[in-house]
């Protein structure tokens, strides 16, 4: 059993719903209901064995109120300042581990995307090379495996007959089932896609459509992959 944090972005309640944000607190996960440029999210801690059952213990707990929206897992992306913060170290201790200087032996992974003039990684591939380094421990909060990020986004944005993408209904999600292979993760990359452009607040753009090619880059090994 390990602790995973995450962030659902969610539509069909607000900040303003004191009461409905009320009934959803539980003493068996935690949960903050928070507005971020307009955008609604459920950061969570939850424990499980892994990453898909604690995204849907996560979904399970928001099915009590049907009037909830999952859009999307967010992709938890970070840049060389929030890489320090997070992992407590100075920045420029994490530019000598990007650049090789220092901790040589121990390759930091490779970026994904480039957004404006920054780098930015994926929190997943950094905490698992932390990990690896022992700069932090197994208590540490854990991030959502990236593929199953990639595989679930791709479910909750599938389109229904060409109209708009859909979010399935929570408890039809819930029956689907993640197998963490390469075809598996292709057959979301649609729906994926599909949502791109709805990332960050909608404002589309080269430079996220190189975050979305990057992160399914990621998940596939680097591979090109074209839906």
């Amino acid at each position: 059993m390990a602790t995973y944090a995450f962030t659902l972005v969610v539509d069909g309640i607000a900040v303003s719903d004191y009461d409905r944000i009320q009934n959803l607190y539980s003493d068996e996960l935690e949960l903050i209901v928070a507005s971020v440029d307009g955008l609604t999210q459920i950061d969570f801690i939850v424990d499980a064995c892994d990453s898909e059952h604690a995204v849907k213990r996560a979904l399970d707990h928001l099915a009590v109120d049907p009037a909830i929206n999952v859009v999307r897992i967010d992709v938890d992306l970070v840049n060389t300042p929030e890489i320090a913060d997070r992992l407590d170290r100075g920045r420029e201790a994490v530019r000598l581990w990007i650049s090789g200087a220092r901790r040589a032996g121990e390759a930091f992974p490779t970026h994904y995307a480039v957004v404006g003039n920054q780098k930015v990684w994926t929190w997943s591939s950094v905490h698992a090379w932390a990990l690896n380094a022992r700069l932090i421990d197994d208590e540490f909060d854990r991030p959502l495996d990236e593929r199953c990020v990639v595989w679930m986004n791709g479910q909750l944005a599938l389109r229904a007959g060409g109209g708009s993408p859909r979010v399935l209904p929570l408890r039809e999600f819930l029956d689907k089932r993640f197998v963490p292979t390469n075809d598996q993760v292709r057959g979301a990359v649609v729906g994926f896609r599909v949502d791109l452009r709805r990332w960050e607040g909608g404002y589309g753009g080269p430079e996220f459509e190189a975050v979305g090619e990057g992160l399914v880059a990621t998940v596939l090994g680097r591979k090109s992959v074209r839906a």
